[in-house]
């Protein structure tokens, strides 16, 4: 396996999706659940629980091998350590809502921008600077590969009951944390500067004041993300208005200044 890894060679298999009724046997759950890919997909963090995905059923999914965990889990630690000193991308959310206190005092309106993960990925990897992600690497084409795994079930089969989006892991994530870093960024910070914002993989909180030198408003953020090749949706509040929902689970509101 590490040879034909190296090599470029491997190839990932199908994410296997399994639906257990949710009133199974006790025994039959327990048995899936201590199946040798099930725990290593868990221990490594890749195993995804889908609660609503189809009526009546317990949604999981997960790599279909022992070795796709393995490689899986790899390529997230090593997009990690090369722009983040972190081991996981939920270790960011704790600072993420620690600089919201800290950057949006004594702001009067705040703006919150979900971006869209771009339905090919592969032009903005070859743009990255701190890691190589050329389209000749092996590790460009395993992201690549990654992003259009087809999914399977337990008899290797794909049937309507399957349709809609599952991922294992926080691959794509760390890839888009990745890609904004250094392309939406860079450019906010050069377009709008002076202008507090903070971003957690694909959300983006943005404060401004009356004493911006520069004007940011929902036309300006739009103008920026298709100027980068992004799309998005951008909601905003003013002092007095409803709170935002922000990754967390947590609530955004503006305080009256005084």
């Amino acid at each position: 396996m590490i040879d034909d890894i190296l090599s470029g060679d491997y190839q990932l298999s199908p994410i296997l999706v399994c639906h257990i009724e949710e009133d199974e046997d006790e025994d039959e759950y327990e048995s899936f659940c201590h199946q040798k890919t099930v725990l290593s997909s868990s221990f490594c963090g890749l195993l995804r629980f889908y609660p609503k995905k189809k009526a009546g059923y317990l949604t999981l999914s997960r790599p279909s091998t022992e070795k796709d965990v393995l490689l899986i889990a790899a390529l997230e630690q090593v997009l990690l350590e090369s722009t983040e000193e972190c081991s996981s991308i939920e270790d960011l959310v704790y600072d993420y809502h620690s600089d919201i206190k800290k950057e949006m005092l004594h702001v009067n309106r705040i703006f919150r921008i979900e971006i869209d993960y771009p339905p090919d990925i592969g032009p903005f990897l070859k743009r990255i600077s701190s890691i190589n992600l050329q389209y000749d690497t092996h590790i460009y084409q395993y992201i690549i590969s990654f992003q259009n795994l087809s999914y399977i079930d337990e008899y290797g089969l794909c049937h309507e009951s399957m349709n809609g989006t599952y991922t294992v892991g926080d691959l794509s994530r760390i890839v888009l944390n990745l890609v904004l870093k250094e392309i939406f960024d860079y450019e906010f910070r050069k377009v709008f500067p002076g202008i507090a914002f903070l971003r957690f993989v694909n959300q983006v909180i943005i404060g401004t004041k009356d004493s911006d030198e520069v004007l940011f408003n929902e036309e300006e953020g739009y103008a920026l993300l298709k100027s980068l090749g992004l799309t998005g949706q951008i909601l905003s509040r003013g002092i007095g208005e409803s709170p935002l929902p922000i990754s967390g689970n947590k609530l955004l509101k503006i305080r009256p200044i005084g």
